[in-house]
């Protein structure tokens, strides 16, 4: 049906049927490992062959969300089990000219919401990438990140910092990662494929997760 469809889906569509897909996991998981990509546009558009493998992945990203936007759906995964939970977001808000107090403020309520709900599963929330545009000044990006590092230690929850990995020596996005100097191109995604790789061998080398 969504292959067929004629009009690009509504917000509201999309957060159907990522409730839906959601529901089958949950539903089918059985004793195998799950983790979830929680964001928008950049975890939407993940290459579903490019995460790392042995175990399930749910892709709960929706282009164009914010941080509030994705407080209000973190309910449609709570009957999955996952081992991981991966969070990048915060971008959108700094373009819909939210503060840098109101990013931070529902990023620390998204990662006490995933705590109660799965007191199992290893959060990990991940930096928010620099650009090459006109939309964010990449200085606010790096002290933002700053930020959300420190509260991450204090909320008990892991931060993955990206930037390094992505920004130039001037703080803008790497020319040849991105595909309009805000969303990732397939060397983009190959270069968080190795960062999400390094994380899934550190929770199993650590024993936080069990490989099957």
């Amino acid at each position: 049906i969504w292959s067929k469809a004629t009009q690009k889906p509504s917000y509201n569509l999309w957060k159907r049927l990522l409730s839906l897909e959601a529901k089958a996991v949950a539903r089918g998981q059985g004793n195998n490992r799950l983790s979830v990509l929680i964001g928008d546009s950049i975890s939407q558009w993940y290459p579903s062959d490019r995460l790392p493998q042995g175990q399930l992945w749910l892709n709960q990203g929706i282009s164009g969300d914010n941080t509030r936007g994705i407080l209000s759906r973190l309910s449609a995964f709570a009957q999955t089990r996952p081992d991981t939970i991966y969070v990048m977001a915060g971008i959108n808000d700094l373009k819909q000219g939210a503060s840098d107090r109101e990013v931070l403020n529902n990023l620390r309520q998204i990662m006490r919401k995933l705590r109660q709900a799965h007191p199992q599963a290893q959060i990990i929330v991940q930096s928010i990438l620099p650009t090459d545009g006109n939309w964010v000044a990449n200085a606010r990006i790096w002290r933002l990140n700053e930020q959300l590092a420190a509260m991450t230690d204090r909320e008990g929850v892991n931060f993955l910092n990206l930037h390094p990995y992505f920004a130039n020596s001037a703080g803008k996005m790497r020319s040849e990662l991105t595909t309009d100097g805000l969303h990732l191109n397939p060397n983009g995604y190959a270069t968080w494929q190795w960062a999400l790789g390094q994380v899934d061998d550190w929770l199993i080398a650590s024993g936080r997760v069990q490989r099957v």
